[in-house]
């Protein structure tokens, strides 16, 4: 627990759900639909000062702040800690995955992978452990420390990706040789921003407003061959990627 603001930290509140839906309208066709859900709300876990530097220039500077800092907390023990900083671990993800197959033949199969996830997080904590502002991620933890470039959507991380992935599988020459080829294609970007706010020794603040805009594409193949016909069980696998 911290003994400065009362939280009870290294707590759990977790909230996951899954559910998948197969359909199969023919013989040779099936379609696995998956949706998922995972939501965190807790106060995160704690830092503690263990240690300082007395030759460090910033401990000279502070005078004995650190030093009783340090001695309070080894007072303390391992299970209590001082910090000025409101902990928090909030996370919501979910994503949606659709895998459709189609039997063409008895040696040829082509399948399809769409999936789509977005990642939510905002995250709390003291670096340094004492009540002491030497280096804090504080994150929206009041009006001061929120100036984030999408207001009412406060987060540190906030990511959705998009992607699609055909492939063609099958066997040739008396089913010695099995093969996957194979597309795939990923766009990533940011709908709100990913906002850090950092709050440190002597007043010192830092903002961060980033985003993310990431394009990927790729095309492969693997092919393994059966050489059983020359030694039993021998198989060679080989690949190739190019993104």
């Amino acid at each position: 627990s911290d003994i400065t603001n009362g939280q009870k930290l290294d707590d759990r509140n977790y909230i996951s759900a899954r559910a998948s839906v197969v359909w199969r309208p023919l013989d040779n066709f099936e379609n696995l639909a998956i949706l998922d859900y995972n939501y965190t709300h807790t106060a995160g876990t704690s830092n503690e000062l263990s240690n300082y530097n007395p030759g460090n220039t910033v401990v000279k500077l502070m005078g004995s702040a650190i030093p009783n800092a340090y001695l309070l907390q080894q007072s303390l023990g391992a299970r209590q800690t001082t910090s000025n900083t409101f902990g928090l671990d909030k996370i919501e993800a979910w994503g949606a995955t659709d895998i459709a197959t189609l039997d063409i033949n008895d040696s040829t199969t082509f399948k399809t992978i769409l999936g789509y996830r977005s990642f939510k997080q905002l995250n709390r904590f003291d670096y340094d452990g004492s009540s002491l502002t030497l280096l804090g991620f504080d994150a929206c933890q009041g009006t001061a420390q929120c100036h984030t470039s999408t207001p009412g959507d406060a987060w540190t991380v906030s990511v959705e990706q998009f992607t699609a992935e055909p492939q063609l599988q099958g066997k040739l020459f008396n089913d010695r040789l099995d093969y996957t080829i194979g597309l795939f294609v990923s766009n990533s970007d940011s709908p709100d921003s990913n906002y850090n706010h950092q709050s440190s020794v002597f007043a010192s603040v830092t903002d961060a407003n980033a985003r993310i805009d990431d394009r990927s594409r790729a095309v492969y193949t693997q092919e393994t061959y059966d050489l059983s016909d020359f030694i039993d069980g021998l198989k060679v696998t080989g690949g190739y990627r190019y993104t």
